[in-house]
């Protein structure tokens, strides 16, 4: 069994400069069929939540990926108090609704949350990989390092509503996706 209690990040593996070409390929190469899927699953926007108390930095500086608020020198507070760090070099988002359970496990120790809503556009204007988890859960970097290529613009979107078990046991609306939080 791996280990991945290492403190590593995704773009220190040895496989991180093909799979950052590849993303990039792929993302430019299928921009329309990208568009045509969100559409036909009707994805209107993209979510993003944070520490209320991050606002002020996010109008500021923009969003930015951990290690981005890092090397800037910007104070942020993180919902994921976590020391994995394997995926600190992306942004986190989530397609039409946030991560409700985090969400509701936060808002019940009091932490002030904010929800930025995103234009959906962004899948066709950036570079992107999905995530059908939650990034802090080891299946998540065990998924990207036994094989990323699933993960990658049009495929990786669309193996975000593949799970009908998951679909039919808590009646998802077909246009959600049906990743394990």
């Amino acid at each position: 069994m791996d280990d991945f209690s290492v403190k590593i990040s995704l773009k220190e593996e040895d496989f991180w400069p093909e799979m950052s070409e590849k993303i990039r390929i792929r993302w430019h190469n299928e921009k329309e069929e990208i568009r045509n899927f969100a559409k036909k699953q009707n994805i209107k926007r993209l979510t993003h939540f944070t520490i209320a108390t991050n606002l002020q930095s996010i109008f500021r500086f923009g969003l930015n990926s951990r290690k981005a608020l890092q090397n800037m020198n910007i104070e942020h507070q993180r919902l994921d108090q976590s020391d994995k760090i394997y995926f600190e070099d992306f942004i986190y988002a989530s397609l039409t609704s946030p991560n409700t359970k985090m969400m509701f496990s936060k808002y019940q120790l009091g932490v002030p949350l904010a929800c930025i809503i995103l234009k959906v556009k962004l899948l066709w204007k950036v570079p992107f990989f999905s995530l059908p988890m939650n990034s802090a859960r080891n299946e998540s970097i065990r998924l990207v390092k036994n094989d990323y290529s699933n993960l990658l613009a049009s495929k990786g979107l669309h193996n975000l509503f593949l799970n009908n078990e998951l679909r039919e046991k808590w009646q998802i609306h077909k246009s959600e996706p049906t990743d394990i939080q």
